[in-house]
């Protein structure tokens, strides 16, 4: 099973949104951690044509696209990352970030369940407008406050996390991870 763990900053990087889990592995059960979640199976129709990326989206949305487009029905498959990062987002926090705005920047494997946790960051003022729509809370966080928060009241490697975006952000490079086509073409 893969994850996806996504932190939404503000454009100057001091402000970000967490949820408190109530579910999920042990050692995460009411712990502060980036939104997300499991990478969904759907069935999915790639639309060519639309940008300049391949687009794909679920076959629940090819009624908004228009007949003439070519598309090429997949079978049933994991998501992708980047469209599971977006779905995640706004089911936890009803606010929609486009997985084009999501960048990977970090992959953590598990070798003995081979399962990986996606790990994004998109950047933004619609961070404002997030919200508690589910029974697990979701806040904003300054980074000023984060940096006194007790170790036990975050999941295992959160400080290391935000502080990777952080110092990439600062120092001008913001490394991009590709995953199965996540970040481009």
């Amino acid at each position: 099973m893969n994850y996806v763990c996504g932190f939404l900053f503000s454009f100057d990087i001091k402000n970000f949104v967490l949820i408190k889990k109530n579910r999920g592995p042990e050692g995460m059960a009411g712990k502060w951690n980036g939104v997300g979640g499991k990478l969904e199976l759907v069935n999915y129709t790639v639309i060519d044509g639309l940008s300049d990326l391949e687009r794909i989206v679920p076959l629940s949305e090819l009624i908004n696209y228009p007949e003439s487009k070519e598309y090429i029905t997949r079978p049933r498959d994991y998501e992708l990352p980047h469209v599971a990062m977006e779905r995640e987002f706004s089911e936890e926090t009803g606010v929609l970030v486009k997985a084009d705005r999501w960048r990977c920047f970090y992959i953590e494997e598990y070798s003995q369940s081979q399962a990986k946790i996606y790990y994004f960051a998109a950047f933004g003022d619609d961070y404002k407008k997030v919200r508690t729509v589910t029974d697990e809370e979701v806040k904003i966080h300054g980074l000023e406050d984060f940096a006194f928060m007790h170790p036990n009241e975050l999941v295992h490697n959160l400080n290391y996390i935000i502080s990777m975006v952080v110092q990439n952000v600062h120092t001008g490079y913001f490394q991009i991870l590709n995953p199965q086509g996540v970040n481009g073409k």
